[in-house]
């Protein structure tokens, strides 16, 4: 029994269930021209990414929201937090964009959403072609 227990206890600390697995959608890019942010349901603004990767920042209300808003876009894009990849579509002229976290960090496909949620804010993709 004596050596029963520490095997028991060894059995206990190797948990043999799988660890959850990572979906394609949250492991590859996800084709995007655009998001459009809110905080609180107040349309706040766009964040588009244009041909070359540079994102912009279109606010679509002023005050301190739309400033705060872009402060903290700015940040999270200094800090490394967030990087944004071009990639071309190749069936299409459109440009499209993926948005990742930092090489390596599992999930990039939604990294947006959840650093500027950690926030408040929500952001919802914007349909390639309906960005214009």
């Amino acid at each position: 029994m004596r050596l029963c227990a520490p095997l028991m206890l060894l059995l206990l600390a190797c948990d043999s269930t799988p660890s959850a697995t990572v979906s394609p959608e949250d492991t590859n890019d996800r084709p995007v021209e655009a998001l459009a942010c809110s905080k609180g349901g107040k349309r706040l603004g766009t964040l588009r990414f244009p041909k070359g990767g540079a994102p912009a920042l279109a606010l679509e209300v002023q005050g301190a929201d739309a400033d705060a808003f872009k402060a903290l876009w700015d940040k999270l894009l200094a800090q490394g937090e967030i990087d944004v990849k071009v990639h071309e579509n190749r069936d299409d002229e459109q440009p499209l964009v993926g948005i990742r976290a930092r090489p390596g960090e599992p999930g990039y496909g939604r990294v947006v959403d959840h650093k500027l949620a950690d926030h408040g804010y929500h952001c919802e993709d914007v349909p390639p072609g309906a960005a214009r």
